[in-house]
């Protein structure tokens, strides 16, 4: 049974990737499809534009595309993904080898509804586990699942008008993705249209060469918001360019579940309000549906690397209070960060805002329990500005308890019209810094480079700084709230 087919050979194939109409082919791309178990593989050649109305594919299943004018087009009403695996499991991965290559999967945004009613537990938002947005039988609408999946390949195709998600991974071991872009003409306000999550249990991640525009995260690493408790390790993602996303990377954890051994390199673009949020998002005991509250969890991050960064904020599309590059909080117990660039920037904005809780300001921690990062490593900074309206700024603002906070290798250019304004770090209520360490620093025509309002610096040390044309000196600490210098 020969294991390569030509979908023209089986479907009508008279659609348009960008507008649709034409045959529904769902029948005919399914029968063949279903027939990969039998033939052992299938490779199915898409040489043509199909409408569908949804999609499932099994193990050892290859889709490859002549070119992006070739695949998908979702038809109006439908309320599902594209494409899905047909053995979805929670808790083995049934489905293995499946390889989507080149071509276009358009979801239809405006053909879709937002979510869907469902009795089918796998399908509900949030699993069968934990809490559920809207209900017990609520489903959104994403434009690529799989669940329990092993050697999944994503390369070289297009996600266009994604009505929630564009693409999610849950229970997965060996997901490469290469070369995939995100086209999303149908922008809606506030729908949840992301690009990439990945829900745990989940190890060895690979992205590299990606980009396009989202309407909210374009990457999610969300370890156990599905199930409170599983983790996602060893991911690399190398090389991605946003083009006007809502929002970078967000990497939560709410329970037990961790996200460790991540490195993330060569981010560069533009985005709406929020670059990299590293936090726990969920307040504690989020709708939690149990006995007696559990002590509350600030989420569970190991180590992560990020490397050369040069994003360019746009005006904000929901919070006024941003835009701001780093929002960093809860249990982290290494991160390091190298190689940023805030290079003539349009609005003022923080690029390090460390212990902001959630995505609820008013929140308080619970004295009993307050959420600890072990070591934070700020190396390398380049800030060039020559704007007076943007100099008025604290680079990083501290107000969660770090036991190492080291920053080096940081660079303040800013021109002769800006007055002496702003600071490298400011230490703010709720901030506790064990020791703290800055190296290598030259900045011109900033306020102060360091000033501790509130919280405590147990042990600072600054060493090789040179301040020009500055209004106050190194360290302003006017409480006493800094314990021993050490020159």
């Amino acid at each position: 049974m020969e294991t390569i087919v030509f979908a023209s050979t089986v479907a009508k194939l008279d659609s348009n990737v960008y507008t649709g109409g034409g045959t529904d082919d769902t029948a005919a791309i399914q029968a063949l499809l279903d027939t990969a178990p039998e033939r052992g593989h299938l490779h199915v050649i898409m040489d043509g534009a199909a409408l569908v109305r949804g999609i499932k594919v099994h193990s050892n299943t290859t889709i490859e595309c002549l070119n992006r004018d070739c695949g998908f087009f979702l038809a109006d009403d439908s309320n599902c993904a594209v494409i899905e695996n047909a053995d979805r499991s929670y808790f083995e991965r049934k489905t293995r080898n499946v390889s989507l290559i080149g071509g276009t999967y358009n979801h239809n945004a405006k053909g879709q509804l937002h979510h869907t009613h469902t009795d089918d537990p796998t399908y509900t938002f949030g699993g069968p586990f934990c809490e559920k947005l809207e209900g017990p039988n609520y489903r959104i609408t994403l434009a690529m699942e799989f669940y329990g999946v092993e050697n999944l390949l994503l390369r070289d195709l297009v996600i266009r008008n994604q009505r929630t998600w564009g693409f999610l991974a849950c229970n997965f071991k060996y997901v490469t993705i290469e070369g995939c872009r995100f086209e999303l003409p149908e922008k809606m306000f506030a729908q949840n249209q992301d690009g990439f999550h990945f829900w745990g249990p989940g190890q060895f991640l690979t992205i590299r060469d990606v980009g396009g525009r989202v309407g909210d995260d374009f990457m999610n690493l969300g370890p156990d918001e599905h199930d409170c408790k599983s983790d996602i390790t060893d991911v690399l993602i190398d090389g991605v360019t946003l083009d006007e996303a809502d929002q970078a990377i967000r990497m939560l954890t709410r329970g037990t579940g961790k996200l460790d051994r991540v490195t993330i390199r060569n981010f560069t673009g533009t985005y709406h309000g929020i670059g990299f949020y590293i936090n726990n998002w969920f307040p504690p005991n989020y709708r939690y549906k149990g006995g007696e509250l559990p002590p509350p969890s600030y989420g569970n991050l190991g180590n992560i690397f990020l490397e050369n960064i040069d994003l360019r904020p746009k005006s904000p599309t929901y919070n006024p209070d941003t835009p701001f590059l780093f929002q960093i909080g809860g249990n982290i117990e290494s991160l390091t960060v190298k190689n940023i660039r805030h290079h003539l920037p349009e609005y003022r904005y923080n690029l390090f805002r460390v212990g902001y809780p959630f995505y609820d300001m008013s929140y308080r921690w619970d004295a009993d329990h307050k959420p600890r990062i072990g070591t934070l490593i700020v190396d390398g900074m380049h800030i060039e500005e020559y704007d007076d309206a943007t100099a008025e700024n604290d680079f990083m603002i501290v107000k969660q308890p770090v036991e190492n906070l080291i920053v080096r290798d940081v660079d303040i250019i800013r021109g002769g019209n800006v007055k002496p304004s702003g600071r490298l770090l400011r230490v703010i209520e709720d901030g506790e810094i064990g020791a703290l360490v800055i190296d290598r620093v030259y900045a011109r025509r900033i306020a102060e480079l360091v000033r501790v309002d509130d919280g405590k610096v147990d042990l600072c040390s600054m060493r090789n700084t040179l301040l020009l044309e500055c209004e106050n000196g190194e360290l302003v600490d006017e409480k006493g709230l800094v314990g021993e210098i050490i020159e």
